[in-house]
């Protein structure tokens, strides 16, 4: 008996132990058997539903744990199967668990099924967890194949274990379908899935379709808590939507790590991974960290291999791709050791279709304050690429970027390699647009590269598909840090647009760009180049004054501490090579330092604010930029506001205002430059005109407008250049220079203001011009305002130095030019309109040139008499009708000049005479009332209204002077036989002369000159002239007595013999009345040498002079050009006998 009641209370316990298992799974329905009917597991229930056994509208409730040993499969409501919806609940916190190899819960085909998380469906706690223990390839936790359409899986805990293999797994895995539409309208939300006891799963969620027609569609994926998902190798991935699968919803989850994850080998770890379709939406997502919303510790993916880590990554299709607005990626740590030129870290990539990033609402890649959001370690020596988003070089479709915030970035590590850290790069797709991001936050050093050696770019572009639409506006680049050490570069470039494919067209626009705040401190390295915008490319630009354009962007605080010799820091740099338009206007560039032992002298100087070199048949376009404040320490180096290396048609350099450049350690050696123009094979003209260049730098050779090298033209044109501060050393200056022995380019230099008023050594010029044959080319230069301070060295043309006047001899040119002091509003600020007494000054009005029509401020130039330089005044001048003309009057013949103006009224006037004001002349006509010899001048008018100020033409009023004689004739003393010349000096104006031998007149003699050829006796006499002219009577001039001695008397001995000595036979000169030169007949009687001196009047000796003479007859040439008019006499010293003296009359 009591084994009976033992075995009977054995037996009643095992019973209840069975009903107590048998009570976790409770079916009800609206149909067939509708229960409550209780199943000890999840798949028994499954089975009975698919048996037909309950149908309708069937409500699954879990009250307890269950451990599945099979996969509980839910068929679709096919006959037996017959369900209107099914759902499953939890009455407590329940876990279903297993270690299936496959799905732990499949829907296979099953529609309108809803796996509710929460007792009551309600609130916000997970009581219902599925868990597949499983890590064999190919398992999920839970399954949707075949059709399974209408499901939701909302508030659960799904963990898995699952690793991607030959076949296809997740821990919720949407599968391909082989029924008639694929699985559609899947709800995955507020679930946390992670990892189950197996190990952490390659994939959280992961979708796959059969077909284009039976493909994943209409799948959303909301507020998950998607963790602890990752392979130690190959691909792992939290949400992975792979073939065939379309408009998926993937918002506001958050992918993260509880754990350092550890790569074993080489990793690709993607956590969200959208790789085809359309019409996908990708929004606020957090990825990052070890909680959600990004938060608690970093998310770290460590090992010694070449991991790559990407947030999320797209290849979806071409037309409406995907939306990826308002997701965080942020609080990560990653270490890879890269082959060469792979990706180590990406935020966003897209590798293909058309994809917009951030234009409802911008993305975050690391954190828009702070540093060290995200943190790359490189490792070993191959080049990693680490990049916030990236479109991929391969891309197709459209690509639009806005409104996204990447900052708070640093890369790290041992890497040797030169390694790439850019912000957001774009591939080759029909369309690009990229605006309104920011890259760098706003903290210093918010973006840090701490590697030895590599390059940050903040926006990059890659293309080689023709016909580009490329728009790259309102961008901020700023708080950029490369801290590169190694023997590598340490590159910075705020946006960099390079063309691939020589046949490429595009249409491109950066403008409203800000890159600010860039720095390479470390003075160690090969180079630390800097660059604000670059444009490389082998394609031509296309379009109109809006397009084909890098506008209205702002450059600033670029800071090198390289002494490298490859370091440049540049604002705006093109090298492209077959533009049809290139325009860089309207942008400011200031605040550049550079420590660079860079000595180039052309297109990669050490600090440029903008440099082209180009060689297309197109326009190459610089307008209207200012670029300031620019310096490199360096010794020897080239600082230049803008160089054109141009080897095109045409080059238009206007409205540039450049000014405060600096290289303190450059001697003699290096340049401060405010243009650089260069021209490539002797080809490329360049139109310079309405620039503005204030250079005073004290250490460097300065020059305003540079040409180094022979261009085809330079039409420089109203450009206002104004070098100042002091010089030290022999550093020369100058404000336009056509430098190089060999240069010869054509200019044509009109209306400027060249103003040098440096000071400190004499080499300060206006004009450089040191061509071995200054002329050529040296085509047109007139009306431009030349000024030195010092004026002997106004202009250096060929080997000399010049002031003015003899610079317009030499040169032939600056017939209308001015030298005259001009004063400017600030040239420290570079601010050189005209200001006080120079905006109305006459001395700076020039003539029209064809094509100039406004000036600096786009204000409309006078059509009549615009101003010199880059600054029209902004009024109106008066014009003038009719010019006063030229008068000639005797002295005191009065005489006028007279001005008629049109303008606005009240005009006054102001004559001049010879540039000084008449006191009181200040009326239209200046009457001379008693002119004399003091009025003769160049007399003008300055005429001024209330809107400017215009001058006539300076006329010149002639007073002709009275007759008078200045010097008389003089007595002569002759041998018979021997000439003699009398002559008179007078002036006046139509002179005329009568000569008279003792009063009576000679026929014939009315010159100057009088002269007899042969004197005799009967010429002996008293000579006169009577000179005449246009104003006073005539005048007879005193007496000139002529005296002929006869040969053999006195010192005539023999035949015109003036002297017979012991050595000397006789002497005789040949004229004796001389103008220059005359000759000195003698007989020898042997070689010998003769002291001569040549006494004036007075009996000074005036000049001394030996000659050596032959035996016999000698020839000897007397000049005496240096002497005045008068009457001389030469006394020959020879070494015996008697001396020779001779007289002689100078005209």
């Amino acid at each position: 008996m009591r084994k009976f009641y033992k075995n009977l209370l054995l037996g009643g316990a095992l019973f209840a132990g069975a009903l107590s298992a048998q009570a976790q799974v409770s079916v009800t329905a609206t149909a067939g058997t509708t229960g409550p009917t209780a199943y000890t597991t999840l798949k028994s229930a499954f089975d009975a539903i698919n048996a037909g056994t309950h149908s309708g509208a069937i409500t699954v409730s879990i009250s307890g744990n269950t451990t599945e040993t099979a996969t509980a499969r839910l068929n679709g409501s096919v006959a037996p199967t017959s369900y209107t919806s099914v759902t499953i609940v939890p009455t407590a916190a329940a876990t279903v668990s297993g270690s299936v190899s496959g799905p732990l819960v499949d829907l296979n085909g099953a529609d309108n099924v809803v796996i509710e998380g929460r007792v009551g469906a309600t609130g916000s706690a997970r009581s219902l967890t599925f868990q597949n223990n499983s890590n064999t390839t190919g398992t999920s936790t839970i399954r949707m194949i075949n059709d399974a359409k209408n499901n939701t899986l909302n508030f659960l805990t799904i963990n898995g274990s699952s690793i991607l293999g030959a076949g296809v797994a997740g821990t919720v895995l949407i599968d391909s379908s082989t029924v008639a539409t694929g699985n559609t309208n899947i709800t995955i939300s507020n679930n946390d899935i992670g990892a189950a006891a197996g190990g952490t799963p390659s994939v959280a969620i992961y979708s796959i379709g059969e077909s284009a027609t039976l493909g994943n569609d209409g799948v959303a994926i909301r507020n998950n808590l998607i963790h602890d998902f990752f392979a130690p190798s190959g691909l792992s991935s939290g949400v992975l939507t792979d073939l065939f699968s379309t408009n998926f919803t993937i918002t506001g989850n958050s992918f993260y790590q509880t754990a350092t994850r550890t790569s074993t080998a080489s990793a690709t770890h993607i956590p969200l991974y959208v790789a085809y379709g359309n019409g996908n939406t990708i929004s606020g997502n957090f990825i990052g960290g070890s909680a959600a919303n990004a938060g608690g510790t970093a998310y770290t993916i460590a090992g010694a291999f070449s991991n790559y880590v990407s947030g999320m990554y797209f290849n979806v299709g071409p037309t409406n791709g995907a939306a990826v607005d308002g997701n965080t990626i942020t609080n990560l740590n990653i270490t890879s050791t890269p082959a060469a030129n792979t990706y180590a870290f990406t935020g966003i990539r897209v590798v293909g279709g058309q994809v917009t990033i951030g234009t409802n609402a911008g993305n975050t890649i690391g954190a828009a304050t702070g540093t060290g959001a995200i943190t790359v370690n490189l490792q070993g020596s191959g080049a990693g690429f680490v990049e916030g988003i990236v479109t991929g070089a391969a891309g197709t479709g459209s690509i639009d970027i806005r409104n996204n915030t990447l900052g708070s970035i640093t890369l790290a590590g041992s890497s040797t390699a030169a390694n790439q850290l850019r912000g957001i790069e774009t591939g080759s797709h029909s369309a690009v647009s990229v605006r309104n991001n920011t890259v760098g936050g706003s903290t210093a050093g918010s973006i840090q590269s701490n590697v030895a050696s590599g390059t940050f770019i903040g926006l990059i572009a890659f293309q080689s598909n023709n016909g580009l639409t490329y728009t790259y506006s309102g961008n901020l680049v700023r708080n950029i840090v490369n801290n590169g050490t190694g023997t590598g570069n340490a590159n910075i470039t705020g946006i960099h647009l390079q063309v691939t494919t020589s046949s490429t067209t595009i249409t491109n626009n950066i403008s409203g760009n800000q890159i600010y705040n860039l720095s390479s401190p470390a003075t160690t390295g090969t180079a630390g180049p800097i660059n604000g915008i670059v444009v490389t490319q082998s394609g031509s630009l296309t379009g109109v004054v809006s397009e084909g354009v890098i506008s209205n962007n702002q450059i600033y605080n670029f800071s090198s501490g390289s002494t490298g010799t490859g370091t440049t820091v540049r604002g705006i740099s093109n090298s492209n090579t077959y533009n049809t338009l290139l325009a860089i206007d309207s942008n400011s560039i200031y605040q550049f330092s550079a420590a660079a032992a860079n000595t180039a002298s052309t297109s990669t100087t050490a600090v440029q604010g903008i440099v082209s070199s180009t060689s297309g048949a197109g326009l190459l376009r610089i307008n209207g930029n200012s670029i300031y404040n620019m310096e490199s320490t360096g010794a020897s180096v080239f600082v230049s506001g803008i160089g054109a290396f141009f080897g095109g048609t045409t080059s238009s350099i206007s409205a540039n205002k450049i000014y405060d450049l600096r290289a303190p350690n450059a001697g003699t050696a290096g340049m401060v430059a405010g243009l650089i123009l260069r021209g490539s094979g002797s080809v490329g003209t360049f139109n310079v005109t309405n620039n503005m260049i204030s250079l005073s730098p004290a250490s460097a050779v300065t020059i305003g407008i540079h040409n180094n090298a022979t261009a085809t033209q330079i039409n420089a044109f109203h450009n206002t250049v104004y070098i100042g501060g002091t010089a030290t050393g022999t550093n020369l200056s100058a404000a336009f220079a056509r430098n190089g022995a060999a240069v010869t380019t054509a200019v044509d230099l009109r209306n400027n203001i060249f103003y040098n008023v440096r000071t400190g050594n004499s080499s300060n010029y206006a004009l450089y011009n040191n061509a071995t044959t200054p002329g050529t080319g040296w085509t047109t230069s007139d009306y431009n305002n030349l000024y030195t301070s010092v004026a002997a060295s106004l202009a250096y043309y060929g080997s000399t130095a010049y002031d003015f006047a003899g610079y317009k001899t030499a040169s032939g040119k600056e017939a209308n030019s001015k030298n005259v002091a001009v004063t400017f509003v600030d040239p420290s600020t570079g601010d050189l309109h005209l200001s006080g007494a120079s905006a109305t000054d006459p001395n700076l009005k020039a003539v029209p040139v064809s094509g100039v029509t406004t000036d600096f401020d786009g204000e409309t130039r006078s059509t009549t008499t615009p101003s010199m330089g880059a600054d029209e005044p902004p009024c109106t001048a008066p014009t003038i009708t009719t010019q006063p003309t030229a008068q000639a009057v005797c002295p005191g013949v009065a005489t006028s000049f007279t001005v008629a103006t049109n303008g606005t009224a009240p005009i006054s006037f102001q004559w001049r005479k010879g540039g000084t004001n008449i006191s009181g002349a200040t009326g239209a006509t200046l009457t001379i009332s008693n002119p004399s010899a003091a009025d003769a001048a160049n007399y003008d008018v300055v005429i001024t209204n209330s809107c400017g100020t215009v001058t006539a033409n300076a006329v010149a009023l002639t007073v002709r002077a009275a007759t008078a004689v200045t010097a008389q004739p003089v007595a002569q003393t002759v041998c018979a036989g021997q000439s003699a010349s009398f002559a008179v000096t007078a002036t006046g104006e139509n002179l005329t002369y009568a000569w008279t031998k003792d009063n009576n007149p000679i026929a014939g003699a009315n010159s100057p000159t009088y002269t007899i050829a042969s004197t005799t006796a009967s010429d002996a006499g008293t000579y006169r002239v009577v000179v005449s002219g246009t104003c006073g009577s005539s005048i007879t001039t005193t007496g000139a007595t002529l005296t002929v001695n006869a040969a053999g008397t006195g010192t005539c001995t023999g035949t015109a013999v003036s002297n017979v000595s012991e050595e000397v036979s006789a002497s005789m000169l040949l004229p004796n009345i001389v103008h220059n030169s005359t000759t000195l007949r003698l007989t020898a009687r042997r070689a010998m040498n003769i002291d001569w001196s040549i006494t004036d009047a007075q009996g000074r000796v005036v000049k001394r002079f030996s000659q050596s003479v032959n035996a016999g007859r000698n020839d000897l040439q007397l000049s005496v050009p240096g002497l005045s008019a008068g009457t001389y006499q030469v006394t020959g010293y020879p070494a015996r006998g008697n001396k020779i003296t001779l007289r002689f009359v100078k005209l």
